[in-house]
């Protein structure tokens, strides 16, 4: 798949000519030697139309029972190009997927299934833009960046947004944020990996910088003018008890930090509890998770930002009672933004 989420033309095209040699020959190393051409090639295709190559590859190696389906059929069906969207947010649990549908109130009715992943199309006015805007709202429902960079690729074959929005929890650093609190990085930093030497292990982490005109706007928000902490009290009100962190009430009221804000993010962060060292070493980094770096990868050029809501302050034992009010504070300051401060990239004001 290319960058910007269209079909690798040239692979599907080799694909669909190996899977033409395949129906007719009948040597089976002839065979063996196209199979492993078609191996090597079919992953470069999307999902949908790399499944749909895989079955035809296999039933040519099966007894013919009744008509073979047409493949260039097949490929004309699955190239289709993805439908352009002002947004598509993305969460990652199925704990934020169901805050984020509470936060943007969607429709059931709208609901799409592409290859097996759920899709909800809506629209929000947007005061910038000064109109309503598309949006699409998905889940990878898969922790680890390797499956959110993944996830996105896929996406991207139905979804083609101006801007990309990861939506949901993260651990926190603690004295910097509060249990609750958004941030919303400028940057991702992906920790470890690291290059293992006799002397010890030599840092190697690659980052990814939020794209500068998205982070221009994001500085501008100004939740307290906004309805944002009203609209939070009344969700609030709404919960039910078990979302509801014990003595917390609807006068709760997260800041959200978006200035000189780094997200750590590595999958050895959470699971093994490095963490908490990393908060000793680098002083800009706020909070930690396991998929921004994978999310900012499968984006490609696209603009993206990450709204994350402080569950917990990465050392056991967690808060598990914080995830819910975290994730709905973080995607109501993310739609609170849309609607108020936010402008579609290519706008003249972006």
């Amino acid at each position: 798949m290319s960058r910007d989420g269209a079909i690798e033309p040239v692979a599907a095209e080799e694909c669909r000519s190996i899977l033409h040699y395949l129906r007719g020959e009948k040597d089976v190393w002839k065979r063996d030697l196209l199979l492993a051409d078609f191996a090597n090639k079919v992953d470069a295709l999307s999902p949908g139309l790399a499944d749909a190559m895989r079955e035809l590859a296999i039933r040519s190696c099966l007894p013919q029972q009744g008509p073979r389906p047409e493949i260039g059929k097949i490929l004309r069906e699955d190239t289709r190009a993805p439908k352009l969207v002002d947004v598509v947010i993305t969460t990652v649990t199925p704990l934020e997927w169901r805050a984020a549908r509470n936060v943007f109130a969607v429709d059931e009715d709208s609901l799409q299934v592409h290859n097996g992943r759920l899709y909800y199309q809506l629209k929000l006015p947007c005061r910038a833009a000064q109109r309503d805007l598309e949006v699409v709202i998905t889940s990878i429902m898969r922790p680890l960046n390797v499956r959110a960079t993944k996830a996105l690729s896929e996406i991207r074959h139905y979804f083609q947004g101006r801007i990309y929005f990861l939506l949901g929890i993260a651990a926190g650093r603690q004295g910097r944020v509060e249990l609750g609190d958004v941030v919303i990085p400028e940057e991702v930093l992906y920790y470890p990996p690291g290059r293992r030497r006799p002397e010890g292990t030599e840092p190697r982490n690659p980052h990814k910088e939020v794209p500068e005109a998205v982070q221009r706007l994001v500085n501008y928000y100004e939740p307290e003018q906004t309805g944002f902490y009203d609209c939070l009290a009344a969700g609030i009100r709404g919960f039910a008890t078990g979302d509801l962190p014990d003595g917390l009430d609807d006068s709760h009221r997260p800041s959200i930090l978006a200035n000189n804000v780094v997200l750590a993010s590595g999958e050895e962060l959470i699971q093994d509890g490095l963490l908490s060292d990393l908060f000793k070493t680098e002083e800009r980094v706020a909070a930690g998770d396991e998929e921004g770096f994978g999310f900012a990868e499968g984006v490609g050029d696209s603009p993206w930002a990450i709204f994350r809501g402080i569950s917990d302050y990465g050392v056991d034992p967690k808060p598990n009672n914080w995830q819910y009010v975290a994730v709905y504070a973080a995607g109501l300051a993310l739609r609170d933004y849309i609607e108020n401060d936010f402008d579609v990239p290519g706008s003249e004001t972006f």
